[in-house]
């Protein structure tokens, strides 16, 4: 039969919902490894799509608001230039910087005035930066996947059956029933390495990460009540309480429910040092009822137990009598038993001790763990439980040194705990409505009183859960835990501080801190095997399993979510929104011009701020420069748009050098002409005194001269101007120069009543 495995191994892939968070908020996304790296990876490249399509539309809006018709200095209309040609937020900032360096001797404050068109820049550079960074962060759905195992399942019943050890001469029964053992042993062996390593700790490592919470909570309440009635009590009575609350099966346990379908479970533990020195005997040489060996043996007198042969409710011999000192460090240091008697008419047959009149309560199990220790300690010790106060003088053999060490005066001591359970159904207004619980109850209660789980009127899912919840608290109940983990090493804080023969002085508290101890063991063990259950890990072979044959069966083992794995959890709501913020301010990006451009012409208003952002366009710039040069028939209805020329015309490229001899050209034809008025300005329409050694950097003016804003109609104006100038002069014909493709130097023929010629010069 094929193996169960980790509930790693079938985590599920796709869309599904926490339920914790809500429909909405809940919506997951669950990827493996590589498909998350992926989606990541476009998250990240749809972050910086997005944030370069808001620059656009960020500068377009910066420009259109600055936009004046007065006269300005150059620094400004270089500024519109870069907001209205700039393709990138680290762009504009490289070029307002260059301007501020570039005028600064040129203008007032440069440096401030171009401050917050850096800071804007700088902003929007650092926030999308960011956000590309943590975009994977921001829609993290959390750490919860669900594991949806082929094996999920209970132990079918054949399997219990077949565990009955009645025919002992099957060696087949013989075999399943070690296994169990094996099984078990082992299960509660990790339960008890994952609560060392991870309850009651602030440094738990990943490997902490696996089921749906680290660590289940509880409450501790140290009180000087005694559970029991006083007899049974010590004189100075001291216990310690561990309330869990009320666990939630979805937001603590991991079953992935709806509000309606949860189910709600409380544990209350109350332990404490019971009045031995009434009930423990001391050794005494009796024979056995099935061994009529004479023995020395002390017994627990709290209730005759089942398998007992002394009528007693434990028995220990002192068995140090039969070995040699070599021995005597080999020996277990602490053993260490179980007796249980659970609550309720009828249920005696499942405990395995019938407890005295003092240690039995209406509402609750009964506990007791009976405490044995052979060795000597170095020192006294007050605990109650540990208790070692007899002095025993040992010589050492290595260097005859006289040493004094304290063994225990009685040779059993009982922690005695009574245990109850609640059981609460949730419904979809509130966690656990009042009316919608029972009473606290025995563990067989719980089960079969018509206060417990029957009067809870539960619905399916519920049910299901109510079972899986009741087979795992079966499994992790504090007898079985500490039976279990008794027969590979005893489970007391205490075993690891013995060296040898002799143990080191223990706290007042230490049966406190054992309490504690056992409490993390139960509750880990209960979050072990609920996902067990899930992943068919509680069978040691997954032949001996029940699958799933209704529909809340099935319900249940899709449900459970577990930790801790390789796959990632994305929210489907966080990736919807930055999708669809992206997808809008893509498309408010490619529309927005056009839009804004259209209200303005229907409306009349703002056609100017049109025009403007027209006019700074890369394309209109470059048609200048080659009107400049005399280049291209250009037509008059591309002026609101992309500029075309008339037919199929050749133009040569436009070096900065050619518009400066063509200006410097068109300079001298005009001082030659009768009319002055006609005077060509070297840039734009006779604004500005441009240096000339800013060419081939920032261009800048002389001194700080002011100019208005260039529009279109105003660049016509004076092209046609200077045309019709040069045209007037009858006598005067030059040669304007350009440069031709592979370094011709070519240049236009003015004359009168032409529109000149390209012909070629010597270079």
């Amino acid at each position: 039969m094929p193996e169960a495995l980790d509930a790693s191994f079938y985590v599920y892939q796709g869309v599904w919902t926490n339920w914790q968070k809500g429909r909405v908020w809940g919506a997951t996304l669950t990827l493996s490894p590589r498909n998350a790296a992926v989606l990541v990876a476009i998250l990240a490249l749809f972050v910086h799509l997005t944030g370069a399509q808001l620059w656009g539309i960020l500068r377009f809006a910066v420009h259109q608001c600055r936009v004046s018709s007065r006269a300005r200095d150059g620094l400004y209309h270089q500024q519109q230039a870069v907001l209205r040609n700039s393709s990138s937020d680290l762009g504009a900032v490289r070029q307002l910087l260059r301007m501020s360096w570039a005028w600064r001797r040129h203008t007032d404050r440069p440096i401030v005035r171009n401050l917050s068109l850096v800071s804007l820049a700088l902003f929007h550079f650092v926030l999308f930066g960011l956000a590309g960074i943590l975009s994977s962060k921001l829609v993290q759905g959390g750490q919860e996947v669900l594991t949806r195992s082929p094996f999920c399942g209970t132990l079918n019943e054949s399997y219990f059956e077949s565990l009955d050890p009645t025919p002992s001469n099957d060696p087949d029964r013989r075999y399943r029933g070690l296994e169990f053992e094996r099984k078990a042993q082992r299960d509660t062996q990790l339960t008890q390495q994952f609560a060392r390593s991870c309850y009651n700790t602030t440094t738990a490592s990943s490997s902490c990460e696996v089921f749906k919470l680290r660590q289940l909570s509880w409450r501790v309440n140290l009180t000087d009540d005694c559970p029991f009635r006083p007899p049974v009590c010590r004189n100075q009575p001291q216990s310690i309480n561990f309330d869990s609350g009320l666990l939630d099966s979805r937001n603590d346990l991991g079953l992935n429910a709806q509000d309606g379908d949860r189910l709600f479970y409380r544990r209350a533990t109350a332990c404490t040092p019971l009045n031995d020195a009434a009930y423990v005997s001391a050794f005494k040489n009796v024979s056995g009822y099935w061994d009529s060996t004479v023995k020395s043996v002390a017994s627990a007198f709290y209730g005759p137990a089942i398998t007992n042969e002394y009528n007693a409710s434990f028995s220990y011999n002192n068995f140090l009598d039969s070995i040699t000192s070599d021995q005597l460090k080999d020996i277990s240091p602490y053993q260490l038993s179980v007796s249980f008697a659970y609550s309720g008419v009828g249920l005696e047959t499942y405990s395995s001790f019938t407890p005295i009149k003092d240690l039995t309560l209406p509402d609750s199990d009964t506990f007791l763990f009976f405490l044995t220790f052979e060795k000597a300690y170095e020192a006294p010790v007050d605990d109650p439980w540990f208790s070692a106060h007899r002095p025993i003088h040992q010589t050492s053999l290595i260097n005859s040194v006289n040493r004094t060490h304290y063994r225990r005066e009685l040779p059993i001591t009982t922690l005695g705990c009574a245990i109850q359970h609640q059981l609460c159904r949730g419904d979809a207004s509130s966690s656990a409505a009042a009316g919608h619980c029972s009473p606290r109850l025995g563990w067989g209660q719980l089960q079969f009183d018509p206060r417990g789980a029957l009067g809870l009127n539960m619905t399916a899912r519920q049910n299901v859960t109510y079972q899986r919840l009741l087979d795992a608290l079966g499994s992790s109940d504090l007898a079985s835990v500490i039976e279990y983990l008794t027969d590979h090493d005893t489970p007391l804080l205490a075993a690891g501080l013995i060296q040898e023969t002799v143990g080191a002085a223990l706290p007042n508290n230490q049966w406190q801190l054992e309490a504690s101890y056992w409490q993390s063991l139960s509750m880990a063990h209960l979050q072990r095997t609920l996902v067990q259950h899930a992943t068919g890990q509680i069978a040691a072979d997954t032949r001996y399993l029940q699958l799933p044959s209704t529909t809340e069966e099935r319900w249940i083992c899709a449900n459970q979510m577990v930790r801790g794995t390789a796959f990632e959890s994305f929210s489907v709501l966080a990736l919807a929104l930055i999708l669809a913020s992206g997808v809008l301010v893509v498309v408010l990006s490619v529309v927005a011009e056009d839009a804004v451009g259209w209200m303005q012409r229907r409306s009349k208003c703002g056609l100017f701020r049109r025009e403007m952002w027209t006019a700074d366009e890369t394309l209109h710039l470059q048609r200048l420069a080659f009107e400049k040069t005399g280049q291209g028939t250009w037509l008059e209805a591309a002026i609101g748009a992309v500029p075309v020329t008339q037919g199929r015309e050749m133009m040569a490229s436009a070096g900065l050098a050619d518009v400066e001899d063509h200006v410097e050209s068109a300079e001298t034809s005009t001082s030659a002409s009768a009319n002055p008025s006609t005077h060509v300005a070297v840039h734009g329409p006779g604004q500005g005194t441009w240096l000339e050694a800013a060419v081939y950097a920032v261009p800048v003016t002389r001194g700080r001269e002011t100019m208005a804003s260039i529009g279109l109609a105003d660049v016509e104006d004076h092209v046609e101007s200077a045309r019709t100038s040069m045209s007037a002069s009858a006598n005067l014909s030059a040669d304007v120069p350009v440069h031709g493709p592979d370094g011709v130097r070519l240049a236009r023929r003015h004359s009168a009543g032409t529109e000149g010629t390209l012909v070629s010069q010597p270079t």
